[in-house]
């Protein structure tokens, strides 16, 4: 409520959520509040590494994800020590 041209909170009021873009009102309000909301952080665009770039989405692996192409990489080198016989310890 408002008292002699001062806003007064009376009760708990969930004004923002995270993740959620700030109206007007709510603007005005945390304004009026000298409430400064603000975001931080960085926002990955490109990889680049050794000449090569790379969309962040490139690098967005699960564990399982890493797991099967690590073992698929073994897979490949039994076999081809296998083809050009030559037994591995």
């Amino acid at each position: 409520k408002i008292v002699k041209g001062q806003i007064e909170i009376v009760a708990d009021v969930p004004l923002l959520k995270k993740d959620t873009k700030v109206g007007n009102n709510e603007a005005v309000l945390l304004k009026k509040l000298n409430i400064r909301p603000f975001t931080y952080g960085l926002k990955l665009i490109t990889v680049y590494d050794n000449g090569s770039t790379y969309s962040p989405e490139a690098l967005n692996f699960t564990p399982d994800q890493v797991s099967e192409l690590f073992l698929g990489g073994v897979r490949n080198i039994a076999a081809l020590s296998l083809a050009l016989g030559i037994p591995t310890q």
